[in-house]
């Protein structure tokens, strides 16, 4: 029996010591919480890393007649890419699809499942 009291005591303190642990680093990294809280609740903005842009979900990018500034709101798509796009549009009209930027150097199937929800062709 005493055994049993020392034991409920170690798990406890053990328990304690996780809870001190995690309120830590949530204490200490209120920006990342915070961001993370922003990019994945209903009807939020989402955040693009690579160029810290934030693209509203409710409004596609019609890639047939956006800048390369507002090209490079969408995730993954930097300046260079977004000149690619350009580039092509000038090259060969507008976009029949959104599928049609897999043409584009840099731009694969993963990169075109990502934009998906950002992107229209218009029409």
């Amino acid at each position: 029996m005493k055994g049993r009291g020392g034991i409920g005591l170690l798990l406890a303190l053990a328990f304690l010591g996780c809870a001190f642990l995690v309120g830590s680093f949530a204490l200490e990294n209120r920006s990342a919480f915070s961001l993370y809280s922003k990019a994945f609740s209903p009807g939020a903005d989402v955040i693009n890393a690579k160029t810290a842009a934030i693209v509203s979900v409710g409004e596609p990018v019609n890639i047939n007649t956006a800048t390369a500034e507002q090209l490079q709101t969408l995730p993954g798509i930097g300046p260079a890419i977004a000149q690619r796009i350009l580039s092509y549009r000038a090259e060969n009209g507008p976009f029949a699809s959104v599928a049609e930027l897999t043409k584009i150097e840099g731009i694969g199937i993963k990169r075109l499942e990502n934009l998906l929800g950002y992107i229209t062709t218009g029409g």
